[in-house]
Protein backbone atom coordinates (compact mmCIF):
# COMPACT_ATOMS: atom_id res chain seq x y z
CA UNK A 1 0.00 0.00 0.00
CA UNK A 2 1.02 3.61 -0.81
CA UNK A 3 0.35 4.97 2.26
CA UNK A 4 2.77 2.64 4.13
CA UNK A 5 5.61 3.41 1.83
CA UNK A 6 4.98 7.20 2.96
CA UNK A 7 5.07 6.49 6.21
CA UNK A 8 8.47 4.56 6.01
CA UNK A 9 9.56 7.38 3.66
CA UNK A 10 9.00 9.51 6.79
CA UNK A 11 9.98 7.17 9.26
CA UNK A 12 13.67 6.89 7.26
CA UNK A 13 13.50 10.59 6.99
CA UNK A 14 13.05 11.41 10.74
CA UNK A 15 15.96 8.89 11.55
CA UNK A 16 17.92 8.46 9.65
CA UNK A 17 20.95 11.39 8.31
CA UNK A 18 21.99 9.79 5.66
CA UNK A 19 18.56 9.78 3.94
CA UNK A 20 18.14 13.02 4.43
CA UNK A 21 21.49 14.32 2.88
CA UNK A 22 20.80 11.68 0.17
CA UNK A 23 17.30 13.70 -0.57
CA UNK A 24 18.67 17.25 -0.30
CA UNK A 25 21.26 16.24 -2.96
CA UNK A 26 18.24 15.03 -5.18
CA UNK A 27 18.27 17.57 -8.42
CA UNK A 28 15.80 16.41 -10.94
CA UNK A 29 12.26 13.85 -10.49
CA UNK A 30 10.05 13.03 -7.95
CA UNK A 31 12.21 12.44 -4.32
CA UNK A 32 10.13 9.54 -3.31
CA UNK A 33 11.43 7.20 -6.71
CA UNK A 34 14.25 9.21 -6.57
CA UNK A 35 15.21 6.87 -2.96
CA UNK A 36 13.09 3.98 -3.98
CA UNK A 37 10.15 4.66 -2.74
CA UNK A 38 6.62 4.84 -4.41
CA UNK A 39 3.54 7.41 -3.61
CA UNK A 40 2.00 10.36 -4.30
CA UNK A 41 2.23 13.87 -3.04
CA UNK A 42 -1.42 13.30 -1.39
CA UNK A 43 -0.57 10.53 0.44
CA UNK A 44 2.20 11.97 1.91
CA UNK A 45 0.41 14.69 3.24
CA UNK A 46 -2.12 12.12 4.78
CA UNK A 47 1.43 9.90 6.20
CA UNK A 48 1.84 13.01 7.68
CA UNK A 49 -1.36 13.95 9.34
CA UNK A 50 -1.53 10.33 10.62
CA UNK A 51 1.73 10.92 12.02
CA UNK A 52 0.77 14.01 13.76
CA UNK A 53 -2.11 12.33 15.04
CA UNK A 54 -0.25 9.91 16.50
CA UNK A 55 2.48 12.08 17.92
CA UNK A 56 3.23 11.56 22.07
CA UNK A 57 3.90 15.03 22.89
CA UNK A 58 4.01 18.41 21.58
CA UNK A 59 7.02 18.14 20.63
CA UNK A 60 6.97 15.24 18.31
CA UNK A 61 4.14 17.09 16.74
CA UNK A 62 6.25 19.90 15.83
CA UNK A 63 9.08 18.02 14.57
CA UNK A 64 6.56 16.20 12.36
CA UNK A 65 4.81 19.72 10.80
CA UNK A 66 9.15 20.63 10.43
CA UNK A 67 9.50 17.41 8.50
CA UNK A 68 6.98 18.16 6.57
CA UNK A 69 7.69 21.60 5.78
CA UNK A 70 11.53 20.82 4.93
CA UNK A 71 9.94 17.72 2.61
CA UNK A 72 7.49 20.84 0.59
CA UNK A 73 10.37 23.09 0.52
CA UNK A 74 12.86 20.76 -1.64
CA UNK A 75 9.45 19.44 -3.53
CA UNK A 76 9.39 22.67 -4.71
CA UNK A 77 12.75 23.31 -5.48
CA UNK A 78 13.55 20.26 -6.90
CA UNK A 79 10.28 20.06 -8.67
CA UNK A 80 9.62 21.96 -12.09
CA UNK A 81 6.41 22.65 -14.10
CA UNK A 82 6.24 23.12 -18.05
CA UNK A 83 8.76 25.58 -19.01
CA UNK A 84 10.84 24.80 -16.13
CA UNK A 85 9.37 26.97 -13.79
CA UNK A 86 9.38 25.89 -9.94
CA UNK A 87 5.69 24.59 -9.32
CA UNK A 88 5.47 26.25 -6.19
CA UNK A 89 7.41 28.93 -3.98
CA UNK A 90 11.29 28.58 -3.74
CA UNK A 91 13.66 31.11 -3.03
CA UNK A 92 14.71 31.14 -7.17
CA UNK A 93 10.89 32.22 -7.90
CA UNK A 94 9.97 35.28 -5.72
CA UNK A 95 11.98 35.96 -3.19
CA UNK A 96 9.49 38.17 -1.01
CA UNK A 97 6.93 35.45 0.85
CA UNK A 98 7.57 34.10 4.54
CA UNK A 99 8.64 31.04 2.68
CA UNK A 100 11.40 32.76 0.38
CA UNK A 101 12.51 35.48 3.06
Amino acid sequence: MAMNEAMGFLAQCRTSPEFRRRLNDVKEGAIAQATGYAFTDAEMEDALRAMQLRARDEYDADEIRELGQWLRFLKAENGAGAGGEPTACAPGKCGSCSLCG
